[in-house]
């Protein structure tokens, strides 16, 4: 890697790779207003390297943005690169946000790592950052595991950012993002965000908000009825009832409801179990075990019935959380929490209420 302090700007229209550089204040340099900074018309700018070490950038300590792409055209890569860490990968030297797309439509932002920022970790703002996709980054801790939280939220969503991919496409299950001990939200779609943004087969845990929130910071309540204006269009969450463990084979049968949503219509149902459940009797993530797809009725009403297998090592009596994602990408939040039972109802009464 080059040392020194390189702040890389592109405003041309041809494409520019930038590999192998150290950028911002590490060690005795001094801090850059931004790392690499990729506007007007350029487009196919290459930032990182898949599969070659030797071209990863190692991008820290900058004021606004460690990467800043504001560029018309979008399609720029952003993959493979270091950003908010020392050259060990693990000391902290954050950015303001990470990378911040700001109107830019068409990215793809994978295999990163992107910590210890002074906001968010990922910043997508304005109507024209649509089309995005942000997949297998690591956002909020170090390759060893330690915490490297952003000061705000993992990825955040605002002033219009519309019909992005974060983790897995509407039909898939791959692509999944590691959101890990951030200091708010691990995907907040705020008050001014808008709609289509998918948030599929994550990884969440530890983070100091909702695993996935909409609109203002925290649980909010599903809607009375669908159509709603707002972030996502307030999506209303699957309420689960109960899910019940059960051993050779090790699975999970879950049970619930989806409601509030629009009649006759396909949705996604996308589970997740930790060790516990959240805050605010919210899950708090974990790892995405399945998912299913369910047909509202007339009402706008779908029972939820799925079952899946589970590593037999897995820890018994566990927390499970679902979300619901309609047929135009708009992700709801992360639901309600049941801690998973061995189907004994009797042991509801063991203390003698009823």
């Amino acid at each position: 890697m080059h040392a020194g302090n390189r702040a890389c700007r592109s405003n041309r229209s041809s494409q520019i790779d930038v590999l192998g550089n150290q950028i911002g204040a590490i060690g005795f340099t001094a801090a850059s207003d931004k790392g690499v900074y990729v506007g007007g018309n350029a487009s196919g700018t290459f930032i990182g390297g898949f599969d070659d070490p030797s071209a990863v950038n190692l991008i820290a300590g900058t004021n606004t943005a460690g990467i800043y792409l504001e560029n018309a055209s979008g399609g720029s890569v952003v993959a493979n690169n270091l950003i908010g860490f020392q050259p060990d990968g693990a000391s902290a030297a954050g950015n303001g946000i990470g990378v911040y797309l700001f109107n830019s439509p068409g990215n793809h932002i994978s295999y990163n790592y992107i910590g210890n920022s002074d906001n968010a970790g990922v910043q997508l703002s304005g109507q024209s950052s649509q089309l995005n996709t942000l997949q297998y980054n690591v956002i909020g801790v170090t390759a060893q595991g330690a915490p490297a939280g952003n000061a705000t939220a993992g990825v955040a969503l605002s002033f219009g950012a519309r019909q992005n991919t974060i983790g897995a496409p509407l039909t898939g299950g791959y692509g999944t993002n590691i959101i890990i001990s951030n200091g708010g939200p691990g995907v907040w779609i705020t008050p001014s965000g808008g709609a289509g943004n998918r948030v599929l087969s994550g990884y969440f845990d530890a983070n100091n908000g909702l695993s996935i929130d909409l609109d203002v910071a925290g649980p909010s309540a599903n809607p009375t009825s669908p159509g709603s204006s707002g972030p996502n269009l307030r999506q209303s969450y699957p309420v689960l009832s109960h899910a019940v463990r059960s051993t050779n084979p090790t699975t999970d049968s879950i049970f619930g409801t989806l409601s509030a949503s629009v009649a006759n219509t396909l949705y996604r149902i996308d589970f997740y179990r930790d060790s516990d459940c959240g805050r605010d009797g919210r899950g708090d993530g974990g790892n995405a075990i399945g998912r299913i797809n369910v047909n509202t009725n007339s009402s706008g009403v779908a029972v939820i019935e799925a079952t899946f297998g589970l590593p037999a090592e897995s820890s018994p009596y566990g927390g499970i959380s679902a979300t619901a994602t309609d047929n135009n990408g708009n992700t709801s939040e992360l639901g309600n929490c049941v801690r998973e039972s061995d189907g004994n109802t009797s042991a509801l009464f063991a203390d003698g209420f009823e």
